[in-house]
Formats: structure tokens, C-alpha cells, sequence
């Protein structure tokens, strides 16, 4: 699947788990939840089992566990030594994820039930656990050196979450993940709210590299599209003047997790150019191309835009959230050295 279509899939598996969970009540009897009371019919009751097949395979096998041409990369009732788990995730036959399900309204902190997930994972020398309800997800590091309580290294309540936010969430544990020995959980990027002094100083990095030699190459190769050189705007930031008077404004990114930023005043100029680090090339838009675009979307009485750009099948492309359609960009995709 292609990035888009892997957001859109995720999106229904949500919305879809959303609906069935505002639609029932948590279960409030029988031995761990486990058996529904007698009036489920009527106004029906959420239980583990349930739980597990409706809310917590559909996103297993969005990240690929238990395929059809796969199915022994997810056991189900596994059995260990102290139990048995309910999920065990295998790359091959290497054990990569435990999941343990519980009934609806998961305490995280719960220690009983984290101990019990962490040993389970630790029986099977799998490096992380995780401990579901269907909506609430917490990841635990088993090799850290703490208390199983404060092994969590990542959570998302699908509930309150945005489709991209559970997307970076999922992604870091798919299957494909998994057969390329990259299955690494980093700790959750901290609130926007709380920037730290390290967080200033790298977004003051991101903005240093536009004076990279790489950077240049991408200006000097633009002025030669205009016939000549760019010079700097003294009175705009990162923008650029050709000598028969056209601006352009160069936005960069980079990181891991490209992400790029421009404000309402930002398209002033005539093309907007959108240069990531690690990326040989480059994407020179139109201004008017973009302000069409944040308009039609409904989001141009916004004073700024956040966005990605991804490649796909469908070429490179531009997408904001998850109600406007993707913009493609690969006709303004400009090599430099190439007019």
C-alpha cells in the first residue's frame, strides 16, 4: 500500500472501532470481563473477547501481522510458562511483540496488569509489550533497565488521537518493520506547549541548514532556470530575487520525520520551493498552486500551514490532514542542475 492509502485504511479501522465501542458498555461482570451479562442483546456489553476480535485484530493486521501468506506471525493463546499470551508477534520465528488485551477502561499504570504483560513478553525474549484495550495502546521497553510500570515508552488513546498521530504510533511496529530488523520504539515526541532549550536549538539548526552547500546548489541551480543569479531579500527571510524581479522562498526540513511550515505571508512570491535534507532534489511550486489549494481545502483563514511531502505510488506528494485530498507534486519535482 501507498502512504495515502495506508492512512486512509488506518482512518476507517479507527473510525470504525470508535463507533463500535460508543455503541456498547464495558463489561461488568464475569472473571476478568470475560463473560457478557444476560442483557447484551438489548444493550449490549464490551468483553475481552470481543474486544479482540472487533477493536484489536483489525489494527494487527493493518500492520501485518497474521496475513494470509503469513499466518504463523501472529499466535494467538500462546502458550508460556507463567500463562499464556494472547498475541505473539513473529518475524520469522524470532518473537518481535507480545499483546496482552484486557477489557475496556485499561489503566496503564495498573501495575498487576503491566507486570503481567512485561513477564509475558519476557518469557518469549520479545523486546516490547504492549497492553491494549482496543482504544488505549501502551508500548513497553522490556530490556530497560526500570520497573515494569516505567518501561512505557509510547501510548495513544485512539479515542482522542488524530489518524497521523496513529499512524507514526503503528508504523514503528509493522511486520515490515520487523523483517528488516528495524523494529525500534522511540520514546513519543514531547508536547509542542513544553519546547525544551534542546527542542529550540535543533528547530534553530533546521533554519542554520538553508546556508548548507547543499542549499546552495538548489539556489544557484534555480537562478539558472531564470536565466541568472538569485539574490537574498534583505527585508524577507529565505527568499530569493531573480534579476528580471521573480521571488522565490525556500522552505527546508529535515530530520527523520520531514515535516514543512509556511504562513499566510509566506506566499508573496511568485514559487514557493520546498528542499528536504538527505534529498537530492527539490519541489518548486507555484504560490498561486498552493494558496488554490489551503483555500479550496477550507483552510484559508488558517495564519499557517503544516504539512508532509511523501512519495508514493502515485509520484510525490503533498498532503495536510485527513479530509483534503493530497496534492500531487511530481510535475514541480526540479533536479538541480537541471533548468
Amino acid at each position: 500500500m501507498t502512504a495515502i492509502s495506508d492512512l486512509c485504511r488506518l482512518r476507517e479501522i479507527i473510525e470504525g472501532i470508535r463507533r463500535y465501542a460508543a455503541s456498547h458498555r464495558p463489561a461488568k461482570s464475569g472473571k476478568g470481563g470475560r463473560r457478557p451479562r444476560a442483557d447484551d442483546d438489548e444493550n449490549p456489553r464490551l468483553h475481552e473477547p470481543q474486544t479482540k476480535g472487533v477493536m484489536i485484530e483489525p489494527v494487527l493486521a493493518w500492520m501485518g501481522w497474521g496475513s494470509a501468506d503469513d499466518p504463523d506471525s501472529l499466535w494467538r493463546e500462546f502458550p508460556v510458562p507463567n500463562g499464556q499470551v494472547d498475541y505473539v508477534c513473529r518475524a520469522g520465528r524470532r518473537p518481535c511483540l507480545t499483546i496482552e488485551a484486557k477489557k475496556p477502561d485499561l489503566n496503564l499504570r495498573d501495575r498487576k496488569s503491566v507486570t503481567q504483560a512485561c513477564g509475558y513478553a519476557l518469557s518469549v525474549n520479545a523486546p516490547y509489550a504492549i497492553l491494549t484495550d482496543g482504544l488505549v495502546w501502551g508500548v513497553f521497553d522490556i530490556y530497560a533497565r526500570k520497573l515494569p510500570v516505567d518501561k512505557l515508552v509510547r501510548k495513544i488513546d485512539l479515542r482522542t488521537c488524530s489518524t497521523e498521530d496513529a499512524l507514526q504510533f503503528f508504523r514503528h511496529l509493522t511486520k515490515a518493520r520487523a523483517l528488516e530488523g528495524d523494529l525500534k520504539v522511540p520514546a513519543a515526541p514531547t508536547n509542542a506547549s513544553k519546547t525544551s532549550r534542546k527542542a529550540r536549538k535543533k528547530a534553530k539548526a533546521r533554519r542554520v541548514s538553508l546556508k548548507s552547500p547543499a542549499f546552495r546548489r538548489h539556489v544557484n541551480s534555480i537562478g539558472g532556470s531564470f536565466g541568472g543569479d538569485l539574490l537574498p531579500v534583505e527585508s524577507s527571510r529565505n527568499t530569493f530575487m531573480s534579476t528580471a524581479g521573480q521571488k522565490v522562498r525556500f522552505c527546508a526540513s529535515g530530520g527523520d520525520e520531514p515535516m514543512f511550515n509556511l504562513g499566510a505571508d509566506n506566499l508573496d512570491v511568485g514559487h514557493v520551493y520546498l528542499v528536504q535534507d538527505g534529498v537530492s532534489h527539490g519541489w518548486m511550486i507555484p504560490a498561486d498552486l498552493l494558496r488554490r489549494y489551503f483555500a479550496e481545502g477550507g483552510l484559508g483563514d488558517r495564519k499557517s500551514w503544516t504539512f508532509k511531502v511523501a512519495s508514493s505510488e502515485e509520484g510525490d506528494v503533498l498532503w495536510i490532514n485527513r479530509t483534503l485530498p493530497a496534492l500531487l507534486l511530481t510535475p514541480h519535482r526540479h533536479e538541480p542542475g537541471h533548468a
